[in-house]
C-alpha cells in the first residue's frame, strides 16, 4: 500500500489543474463576451450611420433638384447646378460606405453567435450608449485585490499545482511495504502457509530515481507563477485606471453634442432645400452647409459609438463578467 499517501497527491494535482483550467475557460468566456459586445455595438452605430446617410442623401437630392430646376429658368447658373451634384454624390458615396460597414458588423455579430453571416437577417435593437453603472463598478474593482479575477485565478490554480506535484514527487520516494501471503501444498502434500514482509530501499542517485529534478522543477514553477501574480495584478489594477481616463474622456466628447445643437442641425438640414429655393440660401453656401451639418452628425455619432465601447473596455480592465449580459 501507499503508506506516505501518494494517492491523495495525486487526486490534490488533478483538483488544482482542473481549478486552473476552470479559471481560463471563464476568462475565455469573457474575452468572447467582450468581442460580442463591441460588435453589438458597431451593428447598432452602422445602422445609425445608414440611417443618417440615407436622410442626408434625400436632403442632398432635393436641393440638387431645386437647384437643376432654377438653373433651367434662368434663375440659377449651371454650375451651381453641377456643384449640388457632385455634392449629392459624395453623400451617396457615404451611403455606400454605411452600407458596407453595415454588413460587415451584422455578419461579424452574426459570425459570434454561431449563426451563418451569408442567410442570418436579424435586426439589431437597442440604444447606442455605455454600459450602465460601469464607472461605478470599476472604481469598486480598484479597491479589491483582484483575487477573484480569472486571470488571477488561472496563476494561482497553477501555483497550486506546482506545489502539489512538488509534494506528490517527494512522497513518491518514500517506499511502500509489501505484505505477502503464501499458502500452498509442498511435495508430500502437506499444507503449508507463510507470511512476507517487505521494505524497499531507495537506491542513491543515478542508480535509483530520487525524483530530485521533478521536485525542482515544480517548485521553480511555483515561484515563477506567484512571481507572474503580482506582475498580472499591477497591470490590471493598471488597465483600470487607463480604462477610467479614456472612459471619462469619450464621455466629454459625448457630452459637447448637446441636445439642443444636434436638434438645430438636424431642423438646418431639412429646411436647406427651401431656403435654396427661396433665394435665401445660395447654392455654394448651401453645398458647404449641409457638408459642415454631416460632418456633426457623424462626429456626433461617431462620439456615442467610441463612448459605447470605451464601456465595453473599462467592464473587462474591471473584470466585470459581461457574460452574462450588461447589469
Amino acid at each position: 500500500g501507499e503508506i506516505a499517501g501518494q494517492r491523495g497527491a495525486r487526486r490534490t494535482v488533478v483538483e488544482r489543474e482542473l481549478e486552473a483550467q476552470g479559471a481560463r475557460l471563464l476568462l475565455q468566456r469573457r474575452e468572447v463576451a467582450v468581442a460580442a459586445w463591441q460588435a453589438y455595438f458597431d451593428a447598432l452605430a452602422a445602422g445609425e450611420e445608414l440611417r443618417l446617410a440615407q436622410r442626408l442623401e434625400g436632403v442632398g437630392e432635393r436641393v440638387a433638384t431645386v437647384t437643376r430646376a432654377m438653373a433651367d429658368r434662368g434663375l440659377a447658373s449651371g454650375i451651381d447646378a453641377d456643384v449640388a451634384e457632385a455634392s449629392l454624390v459624395g453623400v451617396q458615396q457615404v451611403r455606400f460606405a454605411a452600407e458596407r460597414r453595415k454588413a460587415s458588423a451584422y455578419a461579424t455579430l452574426a459570425t459570434l453567435y454561431g449563426l451563418d453571416p451569408l442567410t442570418t437577417r436579424t435586426a439589431v435593437e437597442g440604444e447606442l450608449t455605455e454600459l450602465p453603472a460601469v464607472e461605478e463598478q470599476a472604481r469598486q474593482a480598484l479597491g479589491h485585490d483582484g483575487s477573484a479575477r480569472p486571470e488571477l485565478r488561472v496563476l494561482e490554480g497553477e501555483r497550486k499545482a506546482a506545489e502539489a506535484r512538488a509534494d506528490a514527487f517527494g512522497r513518491a520516494r518514500v517506499p511502500n511495504i509489501t505484505v505477502s501471503v503464501l499458502a500452498q501444498n509442498d511435495g508430500f502434500n502437506e499444507r503449508v502457509l507463510g507470511a512476507g514482509l517487505a521494505v524497499p530501499i531507495p537506491l542513491p542517485y543515478p542508480v535509483g530515481r530520487t525524483y530530485a529534478g521533478e521536485i525542482a522543477e515544480a517548485k521553480a514553477t511555483a515561484r515563477r507563477t506567484q512571481t507572474d501574480a503580482e506582475r498580472v495584478r499591477r497591470e490590471l489594477r493598471l488597465d483600470i485606471a487607463v480604462a477610467l481616463q479614456a472612459f471619462a474622456s469619450r464621455r466629454a466628447e459625448r457630452d459637447a453634442f448637446t441636445p439642443e445643437r444636434m436638434q438645430r442641425a438636424e431642423a438646418s438640414i431639412r429646411s436647406i432645400a427651401g431656403e435654396v429655393q427661396a433665394a435665401r440660401l445660395s447654392i455654394r453656401d448651401a453645398v458647404v452647409t449641409l457638408q459642415a451639418l454631416m460632418g456633426l452628425l457623424q462626429s456626433e455619432l461617431a462620439a456615442r459609438r467610441a463612448l459605447a465601447l470605451a464601456s465595453v473596455d473599462l467592464a473587462r480592465a474591471a473584470g466585470l463578467p459581461l457574460e452574462g449580459g450588461a447589469r
